[in-house]
Order: structure tokens, then sequence, then C-alpha cells
């Protein structure tokens, strides 16, 4: 089965390939001294002439025939792809590999409200080195999905350099980032990230060197058991019986075991009783900081479960 003809003039088209005129029905594509011929449609003799296209694209491309014929498979997808730095990993290893771009991938389409495309997406093993790619549909719920892990998979690259958990980044992320990291968690790895030429982007590529994995693993373990402290102005209160109980939000730098983590945010806190929820609300309608200390609570963003007693209401006005 091959693909679509509109999907071989697409790849051609978006890899540096152009039209560049007909011969007997078939469109001439040229790229260099290379030139191709696209059939028009299904045509008795149409999988002979794709096979000859694919061979020449790949000379063109100096690529294996084999790759050429993968990619033009993949005309309709972004494609996530983890690549090792070794070109081996031990079975435990791998096999964690492969649950980490599970769980990446199942986080980002849960954020991305598009459930559906873990059921619509592949799995392919890579190619030279140990790697794994995710093959996902290029439309608005998976080119979502895709957009989503680039951006979590960036801030916790970034958060990597310093060993700090990255703002906002749920920690089943950041601990499935690490788990890419092979054995120990000390191993290079990449993502890398490549569009549809149908829906094109630039393509990019997130590096991550040896020990990155270690590091991100033990800031987002860390933070699980450590003080945390934010401080600033009251920003929303949010108070249902029937539900979600004393929450506010706090403008404010978090941190975690006296160590600021990221840059003055938004950070939810939950309040231990009425009295500070009704203290909360007095100092948000006068323009007071507050300061909550307590435990590390995580969902979408990191926030505080303020300690019995670890709620005050400070003398200085809020900035």
């Amino acid at each position: 089965m091959h693909p679509p003809i509109g999907d071989i003039t697409g790849y051609l088209r978006a890899t540096g390939w152009t039209g560049t005129g007909h011969w007997r029905g078939a469109e001439i594509w040229s790229r260099d001294e290379f030139d191709v011929l696209v059939p028009p449609a299904e045509l008795p003799d149409t999988a002979a002439r794709l096979r000859e296209l694919t061979r020449c694209v790949a000379d063109a491309e100096r690529r294996t025939p084999a790759a050429v014929r993968r990619d033009l498979g993949r005309v309709r997808y972004d494609v996530i792809g983890y690549r090792a730095a070794e070109h081996t990993e031990s079975v435990p290893a791998g096999l964690r590999a492969i649950q980490a771009m599970h769980d990446l991938l199942a986080h980002s389409a849960q954020e991305a409200l598009a459930a559906d495309v873990l059921d619509r997406a592949r799995i392919a093993l890579g190619d030279e080195v140990f790697g794994v790619d995710l093959v996902l549909p290029a439309d608005d719920g998976g080119r979502r999905t895709a957009l989503r892990l680039l951006r979590t998979c960036a801030a916790v690259r970034t958060a990597a350099d310093n060993g700090t958990a990255p703002d906002g980044v749920p920690e089943p992320i950041c601990l499935a980032v690490a788990d890419l990291a092979g054995t120990e968690r000390t191993g290079a790895f990449a993502l890398t990230f490549r569009w549809s030429p149908l829906n094109p982007r630039p393509h990019e590529t997130l590096t991550f060197p040896a020990g990155a994995g270690a590091r991100i693993h033990a800031a987002a373990t860390l933070a699980e058991s450590v003080p945390a402290v934010v401080a600033g102005p009251v920003t929303g209160l949010f108070d249902d019986e029937e539900g979600e109980r004393r929450l506010i939000r706090v403008r404010g730098v978090l941190e975690l075991d006296g160590t600021p983590v990221g840059r003055r945010r938004t950070v939810p806190v939950r309040l231990p009783a009425d009295t500070d929820y009704e203290r909360a609300l007095a100092a948000h309608r006068d323009g007071r900081s507050v300061r909550a200390e307590g435990t590390v609570t995580d969902g979408r963003t990191r926030g505080i479960a303020a300690a019995p007693g670890g709620f005050t209401v400070l003398d200085h006005p809020a900035p």
C-alpha cells in the first residue's frame, strides 16, 4: 500500500523539490540534477513508478530508500522522536524509556483536551541508535498535543541546567523525561519534533546532556518533602462548600527549602481553616500581602497546602 499521490507531492514540495513540467500525464519534480515523475493517479504500474521515485529521492537526499519510504508514509503526521546516545540499552532501561514516552504523550493529550490522540497515535522504533518515534496525526488535536509536549519538555530542559523543578510543569512530566536518560538516569538523549509537510513549522530538537536526567529526577522528587513558602498579594479566592475548599492564589516566588524556584507567578494555596480564609479575604480587600508555608501540592500548577499556623497576613501593603 503506497501513500496518496497528494501526500507525495506535499513531501516533495516541503523538502526542496520543484515542479518543472509534465511528461505523458505525469508531473516532473526536480532537485539539483535529479528529476522524478509523479503519476497522475492510480495506474496499473503506479506501484513500480513510486518505487523508482523513492530510489531517486533517496539518492538526491543521500538517504536510504527505506528512510524515504517511511517519511512518505508520514506526510500527514507530526513525529516526536526519542534518541538515546547509546546504540543499545538494557532491557529495563529500554522498557522504561518506552513507558516514559507513553506517559509524556498521555499527559500532553490530556492537557491539550485531545484524549483520543493516544488511540490514534502510532509508535515506531528508531534506526541507527536506540530510540522510539511517536507518530501523531497532524490535525487540530494531534498538533495541540505535540506542541504541548514540546513546551513542557523545553521547560524541563531549561530547568535541568540548575537542578530545579520547572515552573508549572506537573511532576509526572518531569519524572517521565528523567526516565528517558537510561540506566541510573545518567545518559544523554534528545527529543526531536518534526512537523507534517502539509502543516509545516520549523523542526526542533531538545538535547539533554549526560546527567540531566538525574538532576531532573532529584528536583522533582525532592520537592515533595521540603518546606514550601510563598509571599505576596492575594489575587483570587475560591471556597465551595460542596467542592474545592479554602483555595486562594498568591502572586509571588515559590520557595522550596529556602531556594526560589522559577519566576514570580500565581501560586495556588490551600488554607487549613475557615479563619485563615477569612483573613485572606480581608487581606485581599485591604491590599495587604500574605505569607503561606506548608507542603507542596501537585496538579496543573505546583502549589502549597498551608500547615496549621502557616498562614499569616503581613504588615506591609501588597506591591
